[in-house]
């Protein structure tokens, strides 16, 4: 591990807080040891070395190590250093697994089969970023050597067929053509039903590029004549003034 996980418990508790400084000088050094090594808070041996190896190994000194401390014994030929985080190291060592393994499992492809027979998918699932659904059928196989005489895909593509009219009018108000529509400004729309005459004069304006326009798309469909009669007046004294054709749309 490379770093020392240390519980603030530990530090409140009666051991540590009851042991002395270099008792605690002594531990966090065993403890960081101990860590680097992965040895689960056992020293093999420890009570072996001579005070060299331990200057050397753990930068404490034999004297240090033999001190009487509850934050540190002598078990046998082996040295535990309490409060050891052990969980740590098991998350430690199971992400080195997992990591070997290709980390995190890859996220499941947009393309996927609905139904199955055996390993021959007979159905298809194709997603793609725009959310329209269209179905199609794939012609009947003519492959005397297929299993397989007919297959069915399900597609769900998210484009939008827009009408010319649409675009223009989507674009007086700055509209990407990729956004779409919804159903109450497609209904306001068909109700509206704008002329080409209309459209064009508003086009000629350079409406979507006026400070004072609309700039909701429902907005303007709903103030549409309102919007021809102002346009209209900014250019009635220099010139002839456009007349606004009005429909009776169909609900």
């Amino acid at each position: 591990m490379h770093w020392i996980n240390i519980h603030t418990e530990t530090l409140r508790g009666e051991e540590f807080v009851g042991a002395e400084p270099l008792e605690r000088a002594t531990w966090l050094s065993l403890l960081g040891w101990c860590c680097a090594q992965e040895n689960s808070g056992r020293i093999t041996g420890g009570a072996n070395w001579t005070s060299r190896k331990w200057q050397q190994i753990c930068g404490v000194t034999l004297e240090e190590v033999q001190t009487e401390s509850q934050l540190y014994e002598v078990d046998g030929d082996d040295l535990i250093v309490h409060f050891y985080p052990l969980e740590h190291q098991e998350k430690a060592a199971a992400s080195r697994v997992n990591g070997k393994k290709g980390g995190r499992p890859k996220k499941i492809k947009q393309a996927e089969t609905l139904t199955q027979q055996g390993n021959k998918p007979i159905g298809s699932i194709l997603v793609n970023l725009d959310d329209n659904l269209d179905l199609t059928q794939s012609e009947p196989s003519h492959n005397p050597n297929s299993k397989s005489n007919f297959k069915e895909t399900v597609t769900l593509t998210k484009k939008e067929d827009k009408t010319e009219t649409q675009k223009r009018v989507g674009a007086l108000v700055k509209r990407r053509e990729s956004t779409k529509w919804s159903d109450k400004e497609k209904a306001a729309l068909r109700k509206l039903n704008p002329s080409e005459e209309d459209i064009a004069f508003l086009e000629s304006q350079n409406y979507a590029d006026h400070t004072y326009r609309r700039k909701d798309l429902m907005t303007l469909l709903n103030h549409w004549n309102g919007e021809l009669d102002r346009m209209n007046s900014k250019q009635q004294h220099s010139t002839p003034q456009h007349q606004v054709t009005e429909f009776i749309g169909n609900e």
